[in-house]
């Protein structure tokens, strides 16, 4: 029987059930901004008790943090789930408005995130929608197709985009009035809505409408509007083949190449072909902050399996991730079986969250933190061979070739020589492949040039990609040029955003990930409703898309055009935002470091390297003290410099560790300490 709740009751639920967890202090203040903290704490604390009655269950746990019991199914987190894997039917049977037409003008702060969040759920049922009709085109179903780009155009009714798919079916249907009828339309909504007129190829495209008698060649929506069609996996069949050995091995597959040649895409194909798959990706930013991935990943698959218990020992070292699973602080990890049975529980509710799967398809998996990464290095001897019954899923990871930590790269190495994993290099496209992927583009100024557009993208089917996609609006015959690099296009979009836009994406950039739109408000020192507007912009944009950059080489090109003494004041800004937060020391000290207060960073350091010591990341540790002591002498502390050398390298001793790597420069300063460190 539904349970309706009361205003602001639903708006805990619905703000804990989406951000995964929320201080008292910040849900309060968002909730009764006018009142004093004290009496807002306590109109909290009475709505929770009243979820409690109504609910006769503790849906809402912890104490000075809350969260949601991870037992609770969220609607609005199964339907996202189902948009990001490709499951876009799904998505769009997902009806409603998220908190129905609850309004809640008065908590400006809850009120800006609640319009944020829903228009992130409109977002991506126009991607679903989009998806949708694009599918159904390309199987040749031509009243699926105008079904969903009718749904798309009510659901998107200010998109031109929107508009022009559905004239154009309407046209192919030879129903010309009805296409002129929604261009009239597309124009009057533009003229008032945003004082524009319609884009050159959509007027020139409603230039035919007015020539009822001309006879044309029935053309598919796409081509008709200029796009191109979804990219065919071409030339890929040895890579297929080698890729199918491993899988039928049990072994982890490994994909490797330059930016754009195609280790997603193939990743992705050969997984569908096998069954059900899901997809994680590492996020830049992770590579500072100790199981960042694996934390992200395990929220996904406890947020997916709602049903699924965990024993009182999983729960209890999964806590040392996901403090929402124990009440109580773990031990420190001290000993080998003490490191073994943590790594157990992580293996296990990947076991257990993974059940029906056959494959998961891990992207980016150069930005993963080492301490993530260690755990996959144990999965992959732990559960060997991968897909057994009861055992892991088939893992395909995909990373940019040369971009790999050397650490990761001997483990992957490592699993070789075992004869656990298969490491396949993507190269760029042969020329007939190249040419075959222009062909099937379907776009007619490309095809007499196929072999020329081949030779002069070097076969990287990105390249290919953005060419066709400019000589389809192009003049005939115009000279072939190489598009620009994606570098180049995004820098040229950054100079056409407005500067408080500009600014917000710079915050966004410097922080990298695990970021909401609160914080770079924070950040930047501005009003929260202010960010808010400059983020939509960025979304319009596609610059962003909820609270994660749409594409990492978006990130790459921001932070590669900071201006110096920008990028210093923005992470200084986001070490103490993140810092009143209780943010990870480690990622704390990065933006001190790079904001260039080396005094703060070292003490963050000497923190996080407590925390590893007592996580049982005993290497980490050592490192986390090297870089402590290298920020002391670049602040001219030399005794404390000296200290953190010297715990460094006794730690380094006792726990028999390599000097190689980041702890290279031990390697000069550890004879004085060995001589008066004590044997293990």
């Amino acid at each position: 029987m539904p349970i309706f709740l009361e205003r602001k009751g639903a708006a805990v639920v619905a703000y804990l059930a989406l951000t995964g967890s929320a201080s008292r202090s910040k849900l309060a203040g968002m909730l009764w901004p006018d009142a004093r903290e004290a009496t807002a704490r306590n109109n909290l604390a009475q709505q929770l008790r009243k979820l409690r009655l109504a609910l006769e269950d503790s849906l809402v746990q912890g104490s000075g943090v809350l969260s949601l019991d991870a037992t609770v199914t969220v609607d609005v987190l199964e339907a996202r789930v189902a948009c990001e894997q490709g499951r876009h039917e799904a998505f769009v049977d997902f009806q409603g408005t998220l908190l129905g037409d609850l309004a809640f003008d008065d908590c400006p702060d809850f009120d800006a995130w609640l319009t944020a969040e829903r228009t992130r759920l409109a977002q991506d049922r126009g991607v679903s929608l989009r998806a949708l009709a694009s599918a159904a085109e390309a199987s040749g179903d031509t009243d699926a197709t105008f079904s969903w780009a009718s749904r798309l155009l009510e659901a998107e009714p200010l998109a031109e985009d929107a508009y022009v798919r559905v004239m154009t079916l309407q046209y192919l249907r030879g129903d010309v009035a009805a296409a002129r009828a929604t261009y009239e339309r597309c124009e009057a909504m533009l003229a008032r809505e945003f004082g524009a007129a319609p884009l050159a190829e959509t007027v020139a495209f409603a230039a035919k409408l007015k020539q009822p008698k001309q006879t044309t060649a029935r053309r598919s929506a796409s081509a008709a509007t200029l796009s191109i069609r979804a990219p065919a996996l071409v030339g890929r069949e040895r890579e297929w083949a080698r890729m199918q050995e491993a899988w039928d091995k049990g072994q982890f597959i490994f994909l490797s190449g330059e930016s754009g040649v195609g280790k997603s895409r193939l990743a992705r194909e050969f997984a569908a072909n096998q069954g059900a798959f899901d997809v994680f990706a590492g996020r830049p930013g992770d590579v500072y902050v100790p199981f960042a991935a694996n934390t992200r990943r395990y929220r996904e698959l406890l947020a997916r399996n709602p049903d699924l218990r965990l024993e009182p020992w999983m729960r209890a070292e999964l806590g040392r991730v996901l403090p929402e699973l124990s009440d109580d602080a773990p031990p420190p990890v001290r000993t080998d079986e003490d490191r073994e049975r943590f790594f157990f529980a992580q293996g296990e509710l990947i076991r257990f969250g993974s059940e029906g799967l056959k494959a998961t398809v891990i992207d980016d998996l150069q930005y993963f933190d080492q301490a993530s990464i260690d755990v996959g290095d144990y999965a992959m001897i732990k559960y060997a061979p991968l897909g057994k019954p009861g055992g892991l899923p088939r893992f395909i990871d995909c990373f940019r070739r040369g971009e790999l930590p050397p650490s990761t790269a001997a483990a992957i190495q490592y699993g070789v020589e075992l004869g656990l994993a298969c490491v396949i290099e993507l190269e760029p496209l042969a020329e007939d492949a190249a040419i075959e992927l222009v062909l099937h583009l379907g776009v007619d100024a490309a095809r007499n040039r196929a072999r020329e557009v081949a030779r002069a993208t070097g076969g990287n089917p990105q390249f290919i990609l953005e060419t066709v996609r400019q000589l389809a609006h192009r003049p005939s015959g115009a000279p072939l040029t190489l598009p620009e690099t994606v570098g180049q296009a995004i820098e040229r979009r950054l100079r056409e955003l407005t500067p408080g836009a500009l600014l917000t994406l710079r915050a966004a950039s410097v922080l990298q990930r695990d970021f909401d739109v609160d914080l770079v408000a924070d950040v930047l020192h501005s009003p929260l409703l202010d960010v808010v507007g400059h983020w939509e912009e960025l979304e319009a944009g596609q610059f962003v898309r909820g609270e994660r950059f749409t594409h990492d080489l978006i990130l790459e090109t921001t932070r590669a055009n900071l201006p110096l003494s920008v990028a210093h004041a923005l992470h200084r800004s986001a070490a103490a935002a993140l810092t009143a937060r209780g943010a990870e020391s480690a990622r704390v000290a990065r933006h001190w470091l790079e904001g260039g207060v080396p005094s703060e960073a070292a003490e963050a350091f000497v923190r996080a390297a407590a925390r590893a010591e007592q996580g049982g990341r005993w290497r980490e540790a050592a490192e986390l003290l090297v870089q402590a002591a290298l920020s002391f002498e670049a602040d001219g502390h030399s005794e404390r410099a000296a200290e953190q050398w010297a715990d460094a390298a006794r730690f380094a001793h006792h726990h028999h560790l390599e000097l190689v790597g980041s702890l290279e420069p031990l390697g000069s300063r550890t004879s004085a300490v060995d001589r008066e460190a004590p044997t293990p």
